[in-house]
């Protein structure tokens, strides 16, 4: 299990965003991010941009929150941190220096800086990201945060089956699981509100909408050895699943979390289940099923569609023509909206409009056109 939140500005609420003159480091940026283009359309996007990404950063310092993980434009890094330095934006910077300015001689489809954060509770990863265009429904400007439990990272020398071992503790009754949850929970709230309060106080946007949700990776296979993980951190949906630095050994142990709850007979609820990229398979709702009846949340089986009513699916995840042929999800539920060809921040002036606004979430509850709840697997 983790804990997910995510912060998100409606494209409306984003004309209320302070515009600034970026500071000296974020002005290097705006220089290289810059560099070839010509169009004026594209520097007032990109300053823009860099201003609001500019007021975020100073929304996380206020927080104390200064250990930069990773600053990319589209797939190419400026910097990605693969030595665990601590407060490292000024070495973010000067890499930025050192990038070839034919990197540069387009305009972004998306800013991302990712950030690393810990308390006594968890590990956070925190992702802020623009995106210069945005699907119909979307946010453009996101916050991400993920919280990998610090009491069950692996320890220095421990092993898979040690960890394993220590893990037995949580899952020993279910009123001792559903505690440990939810007093965890208690505390990842109350971090995504300070997250929510400094953002609404540095950036100056009233509407911030907030989504928090427990998650647990439904894995294809059974993961023995840290090593069997694999992670692309261009291709994630959440960034735990980026294999950033000392992530590997922080969240290993959330690899194995639907393999204990089947081994323990613990009961899956109020919590969605997501694959091994962070995408959403299903939500399950408070009266949820039993993890060790059928194979849903064994990764030693192939996976089938768990025996309950209170579960809602998803397209676009790594199970989703299984669902499909299920009867769980439509076909129109498939697959990743379109995008918007549209930049909703060359919009953006001291009285300008932002662009349309709006939600999805995944498909329908299963009901009796889901394969009875029960279908073949994969």
């Amino acid at each position: 299990m983790y804990f997910s939140g995510t912060l998100s500005v409606d494209p409306s609420a984003a004309t209320q965003i302070k515009r600034v003159k970026p500071t000296k480091a974020f002005g290097k940026l705006f220089y290289y991010l810059t560099a070839g283009l010509a169009a004026d359309k594209q520097e007032h996007e990109t300053f823009t941009a860099l201003s609001i990404l500019q007021q975020f950063n100073v929304a996380l310092r206020s927080l104390g929150i200064d250990n930069v993980v990773r600053l990319a434009k589209d797939r190419t890094d400026f910097y990605l941190d693969t030595e665990g330095r601590a407060d490292d934006l000024a070495d973010a910077m000067a890499a930025f220096a050192q990038a070839e300015g034919s990197q540069f001689s387009k305009p972004f489809d998306r800013l991302v800086l990712v950030v690393e954060h810990a308390d006594a509770t968890f590990t956070y990863l925190i992702e802020i990201e623009i995106k210069r265009t945005h699907a119909p429904g979307a946010h453009p400007v996101s916050i991400k945060i993920n919280g990998a439990l610090r009491s069950l990272a692996r320890a220095e020398g421990e092993n898979a089956e040690e960890l394993k071992q220590r893990m037995t503790s949580v899952f020993g009754a279910q009123a001792t699981y559903d505690t440990h949850a939810d007093r965890a929970l208690v505390m990842f709230e109350a971090f995504v509100e300070s997250m929510r309060t400094a953002v609404g106080q540095h950036v100056g946007v009233d509407t911030i909408d907030a989504k928090i949700r427990r998650k647990i990776v439904r894995p294809k296979a059974t993961k023995s050895d840290f090593d069997e993980v694999e992670y692309d951190y261009h291709e994630y949906r959440e960034p735990i699943f980026g294999g950033y630095f000392g992530f590997r050994d922080a969240f290993f142990y959330g690899w194995i979390w639907s393999e204990m709850m089947h081994t323990h007979g613990m009961r899956v609820h109020d919590v969605a289940v997501v694959d091994e990229s962070g995408a959403t398979m299903f939500d399950v709702g408070s009266q949820g099923f039993e993890a060790n009846e059928g194979p849903a949340m064994n990764p030693s089986e192939d996976f089938d569609i768990p025996s309950a009513t209170d579960v809602a699916y998803c397209g676009d995840n790594a199970y989703e023509g299984h669902l499909l042929q299920a009867g769980c999800i439509a076909a129109e539920s498939a697959g990743g909206a379109g995008a918007d060809d549209s930049s909703w921040l060359s919009s953006l002036s001291l009285g300008g409009d932002a662009g349309d606004s709006g939600g999805s979430s995944c498909g329908s509850s299963c009901g009796s056109s889901c394969g009875g709840c029960g279908g073949g697997g994969d």
